[in-house]
């Protein structure tokens, strides 16, 4: 898991790198979401028990580790909230990755022999969806850090994130 840093301003996370992986000039990366995963907010006024998505992104680019074996980049979204009012992140990304906004599942759940239906989102149809980067770098306490920025599809890669992935009907 990256090292991550958080702060009470209004910037959510700096996420550093893959440990050992080399730095990256800023610009642009043609990239695979290869997880999702929700993970304990660390947003200052989360209420207890608050989770975010986090996206890992594996760059085609490749570099060589300490064993001269060949790897693949790795960064991590910042932490997105689960809310996908039309000015979330989660709401933009899903617009950037697919052209549409995101739709929410039904689903059946039994609590204490009682029946409800939960509206849910299925995060974890993110993986395998395409993109291209945008990729900075910030500097903060005398450390830089590869921040995603921005993620850009054209029309064409759009709907190849949407095959496979009907019951995500963003």
């Amino acid at each position: 898991m990256p090292n991550s840093t958080t702060y009470s301003d209004d910037s959510v996370a700096e996420i550093t790198t893959k440990p050992n992986q080399p730095m990256l000039t800023e610009g642009l990366y043609d990239a695979r979401c290869a997880e999702a995963s929700l993970q304990d907010s660390k947003f200052k006024d989360a209420p207890q028990g608050s989770k975010v998505l986090k996206l890992r992104w594996e760059l085609d680019s490749q570099y060589e580790d300490e064993q001269s074996r060949e790897r693949h980049y790795v960064l991590y979204s910042k932490p997105l909230n689960l809310s996908i009012g039309e000015k979330s992140s989660l709401h933009q990304l899903c617009k950037s990755l697919t052209g549409q906004a995101p739709k929410l599942e039904e689903k059946e759940v039994e609590t204490d022999g009682k029946k409800t239906t939960k509206h849910v989102f299925n995060f974890r149809k993110f993986v395998g969806m395409r993109a291209k980067l945008v990729v900075k770098n910030n500097e903060h306490s005398g450390q830089t850090y590869n921040n995603i920025t921005d993620y850009i599809t054209d029309e064409a890669q759009r709907t190849e994130n949407l095959k496979g992935h009907e019951l995500l009907d963003l």
